[in-house]
């Protein structure tokens, strides 16, 4: 035999040893094995300071204040698809003198930035005298947020008393 068929020969020999010694074993044992990821919590954010709007001048006629609130944030680390549904209220705008009518009120959210997988829709605007929808987020997968910059509008009626004129802006998730 010539020296490269021995090489050959060798060869095949070395790889059949191999494959025996890797066949399956005459005993084996399977382990389950889990792992557990325990989704967290759903919550919001949103500025907790004092919030004053530019002062206006009180005049014969009506006029508009708007007010930027600085940034809300929803926060689902539940860790699912089930999505969220931001809403938002807001008391009567009071003050030793009299109120304003918040009937007139409302709030635009703007822009939303998101994290995560998440779809995350805004309302174009809405009223804040009973509990309004002012976000959404769908086609949720895994923890996601979504912040934005909200600004209420308050009519001031013609004739309104000077004062400073307070109110309470409060922000909830499902």
């Amino acid at each position: 035999m010539n020296k490269r068929a021995a090489i050959c020969v060798s060869t095949v020999i070395t790889s059949l040893a191999a494959v025996v010694l890797v066949a399956a074993p005459a005993n084996a044992v399977d382990t389950p094995v889990t792992v557990q990821i325990d989704g967290g919590a759903l919550s919001i954010s949103a500025p907790v300071a004092l919030v004053a709007a530019t002062p206006i001048t009180a005049g014969v006629d009506a006029q508009t204040v708007a007010i930027a609130l600085g940034d809300v944030t929803v926060t689902d680390n539940v860790g699912g698809t089930a999505g969220w549904a931001a809403s938002v209220v807001a008391t009567q705008f009071t003050s030793a003198n009299g109120t304003l009518p918040l009937t007139s009120g409302s709030y635009a959210p703007g822009a939303v930035a998101t994290t995560g997988t998440v779809t995350a829709t805004p309302a174009a605007s809405a009223a804040i005298t009973t509990a309004a929808t002012i976000a959404t987020g769908t086609a949720a997968s895994g923890v996601n947020t979504a912040v934005w910059n909200p600004t209420i509008t308050v009519a001031v009626p013609e004739g309104a008393l000077a004062g400073t004129y307070a109110s309470t802006v409060t922000h909830s998730v499902l």
